[in-house]
């Protein structure tokens, strides 16, 4: 196997375990829910700020009551995001051996460097641009994730959008409609027509008529 073949061998393979695991992320580890209480934790600690910074100590007695109540789900955000690794993991501990195996001797020179962070601490953060098949691998996997959650992220936006747009009864229309919706509607009056000349003088014949008979 030529090392292009190789390169894009283990990118495919490292694709695969990226969707996997963001299938998995997302349908055991409810990223909703986190979301909310990570945004109820920043509010409690911004509330708390603000209530310590202005020393109102009544203030600061009700947030430490709402702390009280908030503090088993930190545990229940933290069991979500544990929950997805009993099962990410175990294929990580599978997959990385066999493509490590499988592709062993490839190696790829990238055109910049990046900064690696587990290796050699005492050059951190170790700039490096030669990558054996688990450095490709774990590039792939980290940049086709964010790739992934990129998507997810503008595919949701744009489904929320146009749902909005759909359901709200001032959504916007057309120009044409709009033009066309703008325009009164013409005003349906009955107007009489005056008398002419030689209808009154029928009119005049008419009773004249009547009378001598």
């Amino acid at each position: 196997m030529d090392n292009q073949t190789t390169m894009l061998a283990i990118a495919a393979i490292a694709m695969a375990y990226a969707a996997t695991s963001f299938i998995i992320y997302q349908k055991i580890g409810n990223p909703k829910r986190i979301k909310e209480i990570q945004a109820e934790s920043s509010r409690l600690s911004k509330e708390m700020g603000e209530a310590m910074k202005s020393k109102d100590d009544k203030r600061i007695d009700a947030i430490n009551k709402e702390y009280e109540k908030f503090f088993p789900k930190m545990g229940e955000m933290m069991m979500l995001q544990f929950k997805p690794m009993l099962l990410i993991l175990p294929i990580y501990i599978i997959l990385t051996p066999i493509v490590k195996s499988t592709f062993d001797g490839f190696t790829i020179v990238l055109p910049v460097y990046l900064p690696i962070f587990i290796q050699n601490l005492d050059k951190f953060p170790n700039w490096r641009n030669l990558f054996g098949p688990i450095g490709w691998f774990w590039l792939c996997v980290i940049f086709g994730g964010l790739a992934i959650s990129i998507i997810k992220s503008q595919w949701d936006s744009f489904n929320a959008k146009k749902k909005g747009d759909g359901s709200r009864p001032d959504a916007p229309k057309d120009d044409k409609t709009k033009e066309i919706a703008a325009t009164p509607a013409p005003e349906m009056t009955t107007k009489t027509a005056p008398a002419t000349e030689k209808d009154s003088v029928a009119a005049t014949t008419k009773k004249t008529a009547e009378i001598t008979n």
